[in-house]
């Protein structure tokens, strides 16, 4: 994705380039995790909308706010989680806190502690069933999430509740 298709409605452009900034950082992280599998959605804009946060297959829609930056790494992530060997395991991915949201979160976690160190988000975290599960066997390690991943897709028919 270009400059040209990020954010062009974001109401501040310094919020605007910080996110861009974190994007360049944090999409090859994302994209690594659905080349594996040949998966990953590219991703052909974001754009601010006021109160949520969605991905729909491709296109970012988030609040653009100095205070929510990190809610960039969580919406990349899907365009790893969507159509990869995890994702087509639907036992996995029933109900509102599914294994998808929970990686997506996971994925959020790892990239604020290693790009923005400190954030509202961060001190408070509220970690999903799944998220926190998620984190806790890869020992909160990101290589070792990457592992699992790996582990994981190779494995798809694994019910992830009796795994994590």
């Amino acid at each position: 994705m270009n400059y040209e298709n990020f954010l062009t409605n974001c109401p501040d452009i310094n919020v605007r380039n910080k996110l861009w900034e974190l994007f360049k950082l944090s999409e090859p992280e994302a994209k690594w995790f659905g080349v594996l599998n040949n998966n990953w959605v590219e991703i052909t804009s974001v754009t601010h909308h006021p109160t949520e946060a969605v991905w729909d297959y491709g296109k970012i829609r988030m609040p653009a706010f100095e205070n929510n930056l990190g809610a960039l790494f969580h919406e990349t992530f899907h365009s790893a989680f969507h159509r990869s060997p995890l994702w087509h395991n639907k036992l996995n991915n029933e109900g509102g806190d599914s294994w998808g949201e929970g990686f997506c979160n996971a994925f959020r976690w790892f990239m604020e502690t290693q790009l923005l160190k400190n954030s509202y988000w961060l001190d408070t975290f509220n970690k999903t069933k799944k998220s926190s599960k998620i984190l806790k066997y890869c020992n909160w390690n990101y290589q070792k999430f990457k592992e699992m991943w790996v582990y994981l897709n190779k494995n798809s028919s694994i019910i992830l509740d009796n795994f994590c």
